[in-house]
């Protein structure tokens, strides 16, 4: 009896000893999880900053994108004014110089 005694308490004793290391072995790895989760989660933190300042230079360069098509689209538009007035003041020029080239053959031949 007592040898039996002695044998269901020392299966009870290695029970014991093994379900101590099997408890400590996952604290251990609950541990190293949650600092991994820590360090995930600074990583992110970072990440979104990165991110959202990211967009800001996204937001600020498309509005000069938007700024300058605006101003070149308004350069084109006088410059298309600017060419206009060209052409018809070298149409008034041509006019002008046919009636000059007139007048001179006209005192030529007084």
């Amino acid at each position: 009896m007592r040898l039996k005694f002695e044998s269901k308490l020392n299966n009870m004793h290695s029970a014991h000893r093994e379900l101590e290391s099997k408890y400590k072995r996952v604290l251990s790895d609950f541990k190293t999880g949650k600092d991994n989760m820590k360090l995930m989660h600074d990583k992110l933190s970072t990440r979104q900053d990165e991110i959202t300042s990211l967009k800001q230079e996204k937001a600020e360069s498309d509005s000069t994108m938007l700024q300058d098509k605006e101003t070149i689209a308004s350069l084109n538009r006088e410059l298309q004014i600017k060419a206009r007035q060209m052409r018809d003041m070298d149409l008034r020029t041509q006019k002008c110089q046919d009636e000059l080239d007139l007048f001179r053959y006209k005192v030529q031949e007084s």
